[in-house]
């Protein structure tokens, strides 16, 4: 019996001389690519009609739900009034407690909103209290991860925390919201 040294080298020779003959019972075939699964935080109504997921995979993390994503409060750029906050309530969420005791909502509403309810920000000059924001950090988190954490053995890592804007949301591979990129 071969040792295992001695059979990588006969299958080094064989990859190198196709025409040697095959040893019985091996064969080369070509393994199909192995699919990456993403890593996903689902939301849903309990009757199902609503949802939302947000998700990492190789190309970055996505947000969508059933109806559009509340960005009414995310910071700078990347706010936008393009799907209104709503009423309707609250179906499914997600808590995220900080070290200070305030706590970070990523929300499913009834008619199919997603949302962030974000804790004060603090203002980095002064230290007072400002209106929290959802802050879009396009680079790995760097420190102690403390919050809601995606991992794929292709994609890395994402991570939605605390910060001192209120929230921040960090990801090197990019970003979608409703399959738009940001």
């Amino acid at each position: 019996m071969p040792s295992k040294l001695s059979f990588a080298a006969a299958a080094c020779c064989l990859l190198a001389a196709p025409a040697v003959a095959m040893p019985p019972g091996m064969s080369w075939k070509k393994k199909a690519p192995v699919a990456t699964k993403a890593s996903t935080l689902s939301l849903k109504s309990p009757d199902g009609a609503s949802w939302a997921k947000v998700s990492l995979s190789d190309a970055g993390l996505a947000f969508t739900s059933s109806k559009c994503v509340d960005r009414t409060n995310w910071c700078g750029a990347y706010k936008s009034a393009g799907c209104a906050p709503s009423s309707a309530a609250v179906v499914s969420k997600v808590e995220m407690p900080g070290a200070k005791g305030k706590i970070l909502y990523l929300r499913l509403h009834q008619d199919g909103t997603l949302a962030f309810d974000v804790p004060d920000g603090q203002h980095v000059m002064t230290g007072y209290a400002t209106m929290g924001c959802v802050d879009i950090v396009k680079s790995d988190y760097v420190g102690v991860a403390q919050g809601l954490m995606f991992s794929t053995p292709t994609a890395g890592r994402a991570l939605v925390t605390h910060s001192t804007k209120g929230a921040a949301i960090h990801c090197s591979r990019g970003f979608t919201v409703d399959g738009a990129a940001l």
